[in-house]
Parts: structure tokens; C-alpha cells; sequence
């Protein structure tokens, strides 16, 4: 027997399968015959589909949301009698509501951002949009799925940090060097001569008093100290992606700057071709 929600989603999949087979017809511009209607049939294996693209979102679209159908079904549209069977229980584990601080809504929400600037400006800022917006579906997944993992808080805390501290920390921690000197450099080279020396000195200044304040009141909160330490990466790597966009600073050319190596020819009323040239070194003229 099929549950609601998953009745939900084979219905939006074969609407989005039927709307690809008549959008592959309508958008075909050709007289309609057997190869047209085999077609979206077929995939485009055995005839046009016209609008490839639309027609590749909608079949992409079918197939997931045949895939959460089919797993909605399995798990009875997450019923606790049914978990609880199937982990072998007598009674259902009770549901607690989520405890602590959730940063990867955040951070996913900047990953998709980077994402669209990417796509706009720089194929770099795209690839770190989608490692971002990767890392943050695999770590918000795990979040989800230990707030629930028992009927002890401090348990499901524990289980994820087992889980999750091997790869967070040495991943963090070079990821964060990495973004951060990256951020810095694109900063740097956009800003003009007097300011960049300004920043270039006074972004290290902040960072050390930061720790020192950090430090001298341990009696803070995790989730406060949390809470700066994401925005202040969120501030500095949005003025990376600032300064990625504006693009370096063009140096100015002074003109009136001799060039240490200048040749100079002799002048055409001279007339003569055996007239030898002469070559300005550093302003010494040798012939």
C-alpha cells in the first residue's frame, strides 16, 4: 500500500514524465510523424526531442522524485512504529526537538551563492561553490540524522562528533588557510596602493586581539564563540569573492619614465644608410 507522500511524488513524476514527452513533440519544428512521437520515447535514442534542455530537467526531475517516492514507501513516510520495527524495539524512540546551533543552512546558502557568482564571473569560484555546497549536504545529513539517533541528547552529540571530528579537523583546518590567505591575496590586489598596506597590517591586528579576547573569557558560550568564528569567515571570504569580481588593480604607466634601453636612429634627412645607430644605455649613448 502506498503512503501519502510517496503517492505525492509518483504523481509529480510521471506529470514531469508526460510533460517531457509533450514538450519534446511541441518543441520539435518539424511535421509530427513516427520519429517524433519515438523520440521522447526513446530518450532521443530513436528520434528528435526538440528542447533538449527543458526536456533533460523534467526527465531528471521524474527520476528523483520516483527515487524519494520509492524510499518514502519503504520507510512508511518516516512512521516511528515502523522504524521502531525494524530496529527491533518494543516502543518507538521519542523525538526530540533539535538542541544546539545549526551553521550549515548558513553556509550552504553561501556555497549556493558562490555557486551563481561563478557561473557569472570565474569558473574557480564556481568549483569551490559546489565543494562547499558537497561538504555542507554531507555534514548537515549527519547533523539530522544524530539529533535523532537516540532519546539522549548528549549521546546523539557524542555519535556525531565520533563520526565527524577525524575529518573536520585536518579538513577545517586547511581549508580555512587556504580560504583565508586566497580571500586576503584577492582583497589585497583589488584594493588601491595606500589602502591595501593598511588592510595588509590590520587584518592580522584584529584576528590576535579576537583571540586574546577569546581566550582571556572562556566563561562564553560554544555557540557564541561559534557564531563569530562563521561570520567572520563569511565577511572574509565575501570580500574575496569582492575582490575576485573586481579583479586586480591596474598598475599606472608612467610615460615620461626613460626606458633603459632605447635606440636611437638617426634622422631620415641625414640620408645616408651607412650612418651606424646608436643604443641609450641608462642614458649613456653607445654606437
Amino acid at each position: 500500500m502506498l503512503t501519502t507522500g510517496s503517492k505525492f511524488m509518483f504523481g509529480s513524476a510521471v506529470a514531469a514524465l508526460l510533460g517531457a514527452f509533450f514538450l519534446a513533440i511541441s518543441t520539435v519544428g518539424q511535421k509530427i510523424g513516427m520519429a517524433q512521437l519515438t523520440g521522447p520515447v526513446t530518450v532521443g535514442y530513436k528520434g528528435p526531442v526538440g528542447n533538449h534542455f527543458a526536456y533533460a530537467i523534467l526527465l531528471a526531475y521524474a527520476g528523483v522524485a520516483l527515487l524519494v517516492g520509492a524510499v518514502l514507501s519503504t520507510a512508511r513516510d518516516g512512521d516511528p512504529e515502523v522504524g521502531a520495527h525494524l530496529q527491533g524495539l518494543e516502543t518507538p524512540v521519542a523525538v526530540l526537538p533539535p538542541r544546539g546551533t545549526n551553521h550549515w543552512p548558513f553556509i550552504g546558502a553561501f556555497g549556493a551563492g558562490m555557486v551563481v557568482l561563478g557561473l557569472t564571473y570565474s569558473m574557480p569560484l564556481f568549483l569551490l561553490g559546489l565543494l562547499a555546497l558537497g561538504f555542507c549536504v554531507i555534514q548537515w545529513s549527519i547533523y539530522a540524522w544524530a539529533e535523532h539517533a537516540t532519546a539522549d541528547p548528549y549521546a546523539n552529540r557524542n555519535v556525531r562528533h565520533q563520526l565527524t571530528y577525524p575529518v573536520d579537523f585536518p579538513l577545517f583546518a586547511i581549508l580555512s588557510i587556504a580560504l583565508f590567505v586566497f580571500a586576503v591575496s584577492r582583497v589585497l590586489l583589488a584594493l588601491p596602493k595606500p589602502v591595501d598596506l593598511v588592510v595588509f597590517g590590520g587584518v592580522p591586528a584584529v584576528a590576535f586581539v579576537v583571540a586574546i579576547i577569546l581566550n582571556a573569557k572562556p566563561q562564553w558560550s560554544r555557540g557564541l564563540v561559534s557564531s563569530l568564528a562563521v561570520v567572520g569567515v563569511a565577511v572574509v571570504l565575501g570580500l574575496g569573492v569582492w575582490g575576485m569580481v573586481k579583479g586586480p588593480k591596474v598598475a599606472e604607466k608612467h610615460e615620461n619614465t626613460p626606458h633603459p634601453y632605447q635606440i636611437v636612429r638617426p634622422s631620415q634627412s641625414q640620408g645616408s644608410a651607412e650612418i651606424p645607430i646608436s643604443v641609450r644605455v641608462a642614458r649613456k649613448e653607445i654606437r
